[in-house]
């Protein structure tokens, strides 16, 4: 990390970006909502920025790190008594505890889903095919099998599926069949053309390897890349989405590891799940340092 006592007096909005490890598209939003300005003007009139400034973008940047909304660190950069100061941050610890209380209804949740799924692998490990459909549909193997198909060609046969998995065609098409009955997105010749990833397009597009193809929701964008796995996605997906507030455009790029780039920087996903409310949580999704 480059200090302020190594930078010159004048930067531009490329090295600022660079110092601060922010893109400048994250630059120039901050100055539209007026968290930062200019120092100067160079004889070109392009914008220059003083160490002071960088410093003021860490500190705008550590401070959405730890959950203070934009408005908030607004307050937090104007002189103020330290009594305001201490409620907006005894606000954040309020904010913070009550997260911590969803995360831990959310851990349990995981858990319970996490136990199934093993009980399932296992089964298919002791050789039982029959399972009922409710469990195969959420079998990680089925999964898979269904979403490297569509990755594919767009569509997945009973006969692709039961190859895939090593279920007897019998049962595949008794799967499907069931499929078809849930609502999943079938042709009209009873293949699987939808499962997670879907030839149909959605709000989220998601390119990998030259290949088009969209995801259910925002969050399924997040795991498709390991479904996939190195095989079927050589380096990153990208991921081109809508936000529905605001309606400017989201992109990504997402690697089986996480999220590689994502633009804009301040880009959540809000997560609802049921008995915890609509406000369940926002997942930050800043790439890797």
């Amino acid at each position: 990390m480059l200090h302020t006592r190594d930078l010159p007096n004048e930067l531009t909005i490329g090295e600022l970006a660079a110092a601060a490890g922010v893109p400048t598209s994250t630059i120039r939003y901050y100055e539209r909502t007026r968290l930062l300005s200019a120092s100067a003007r160079s004889p070109a009139n392009y914008r220059l920025y003083s160490p002071g400034d960088l410093e003021r973008l860490r500190f705008i940047r550590a401070a959405q790190a730890t959950g203070f909304k934009l408005e908030d660190v607004s307050r937090l950069l104007q002189p103020a008594p330290c009594g305001s100061v201490q409620q907006l941050i005894e606000e954040r610890l309020g904010e913070v505890s009550l997260r911590m209380k969803e995360l831990r209804h959310l851990q349990k949740l995981l858990r319970g889903a996490l136990d199934e799924c093993r009980e399932v692998k296992a089964a298919w490990a002791r050789g039982y095919e029959n399972q009922p459909i409710q469990q195969i549909n959420r079998s990680l193997l089925g999964l898979s099998a269904l979403v490297r198909g569509i990755a594919r060609r767009g569509v997945i046969t009973p006969d692709e599926f039961s190859r895939s998995v090593g279920l007897g065609l019998e049962d595949a098409g008794a799967l499907f069949a069931g499929f078809a009955e849930a609502g999943m997105d079938m042709d009209d010749g009873g293949n699987i053309i939808g499962a997670v990833l879907t030839a149909k397009p959605t709000p989220h597009g998601f390119l990998f390897n030259g290949t088009k193809r969209y995801a259910w929701c925002a969050l399924d964008t997040l795991f498709l890349p390991g479904l996939l796995g190195p095989e079927l996605l050589d380096g990153v997906a990208e991921v081109e989405s809508t936000c529905p507030v605001t309606k400017r455009p989201v992109r990504l790029e997402v690697a089986p590891e996480g999220v590689a780039s994502v633009d804009p920087a301040e880009t959540v996903i809000s997560v609802v799940l049921p008995g915890i409310g609509s406000d369940i949580s926002r997942i930050g999704l800043a790439s890797p340092t």
